[in-house]
This record gives C-alpha cells, structure tokens and sequence, in this order.
C-alpha cells in the first residue's frame, strides 16, 4: 500500500471513527482505483476531510498535496489541519485529545483481551553465545 493511500485511510479513520469507506479493505481498494469513495455522513467526516482524502487518493501524484511547489507545507496548509497545532506537536505538548480511564499502573482494561501461548519448544536448543555474560 502507497503512503498517500495509509495516510488517507488514517485520516478517514480519525475523522469518523468508523472502518475506512464503511467496507471492508478489498473493496475500500477496488472503490479507490475506480474513484468511487463513499464518506460517512454527518458532521464526524466533514467537507475538509473528505477533500484531503479525494486530493490524497488522487491517480496524478501531481495533484496530492504535497507534491506541488510548496512541498509538505501544501499539505500542512490544507483546510482539514486548520485547527492542529503542529509547533506544540513537533515539540511534544500537544495534548491528548483523549485520556483513556486508568484505575492503576497495571490497569489493561483499555486493551482487547487475547490468548497467549505459553506452550514451551523443548527442542529448541540455541546455538549462540549471546548470553554468556549474564
């Protein structure tokens, strides 16, 4: 996937928090290489988003933002980044939009539960000297 296309999806993403297009990704895919985007309705995607996402997934990768003369300020410029702080960004104060509930420093409620496998290959036997140290 080329970067204009991860970044585009990105930014759809965190317009809407939705799945990118409301489909699934062969489909998002197929809908991008034939013009055919669909955006979310409703103010979460609204007319800035949806024109850096058309301007990003443009076919003439001289007509995305980015790659006129002005460079990455065309894209730092554009009307969807009207709002961000990209001097507080780049020095790290940016503040989160969002701070998730934590009740202690071991706290992993905010975290999809997952399987683990704790099945150990006793056959595995390591060849290298790495730890002849410890």
């Amino acid at each position: 996937m080329h970067k204009p296309l991860q970044f585009s999806l990105v930014c759809c993403r965190l317009s809407c928090s939705s799945p990118s297009f409301i489909s699934i990704n062969q489909v998002i895919c197929q809908n991008i290489v034939a013009g055919k985007l669909r955006f979310p309705r409703g103010n979460a995607f609204d007319q800035p988003a949806r024109d850096l996402c058309k301007q990003l997934l443009s076919m003439s990768s001289s007509d995305r933002p980015g790659m006129g003369q002005q460079g990455s300020q065309g894209v730092l410029e554009h009307p969807y980044f009207e709002n961000f702080d990209f001097a507080a960004y780049t020095k790290k104060t940016l503040p989160a939009p969002w701070l998730p509930p934590v009740k202690g420093d071991a706290d992993a409620s905010n975290f999809d539960p997952f399987d683990v496998d704790n099945t150990i290959d006793k056959s595995y036997k390591d060849k290298g000297d790495w730890d002849k140290d410890f």
